[in-house]
């Protein structure tokens, strides 16, 4: 039995994602701090999912145009069977190249949801 998650796959609208070297999700913010005259108080805010993703560029394929995925559903699966999927998805961000130390063009791909189940 495995320690530890090493792989996990990724579809975006039932199309699988190949050459992703990181997923990384982040703390969804539910309620934040408000200042009063006769305090602090604390207001809910509508929660939202950022995740973002190091793809690998293949040099026998074109690269993907991120920025076309709206409202898009993502399931990420991994390796242990756990899976989540994240609902209303748009890409926010797409980074510059860089060029790791095993010579592979990886880019950082951020992302937002509605919701995550």
């Amino acid at each position: 039995m495995r320690k530890y998650e090493n792989r996990c796959t990724m579809m975006i609208n039932g199309a699988t994602v190949e050459h992703l070297k990181n997923f990384q999700g982040s703390e969804v913010t539910h309620r934040q701090e408000v200042k009063l005259m006769s305090g602090t108080g604390v207001v809910d805010l509508t929660p939202s999912w950022q995740f973002s993703l190091d793809y690998v560029v293949p040099k026998s394929r074109p690269k993907n145009d991120w920025y076309t995925i709206e409202d898009a559903t993502v399931v990420v699966r991994k390796s242990g069977g756990d899976s989540y999927t994240y609902s209303g998805v748009s890409c926010l961000s797409v980074g510059e190249e860089t060029i790791d130390g095993e010579n592979e063009t990886v880019v950082k791909i951020s992302f937002i949801a509605n919701s995550r189940d």
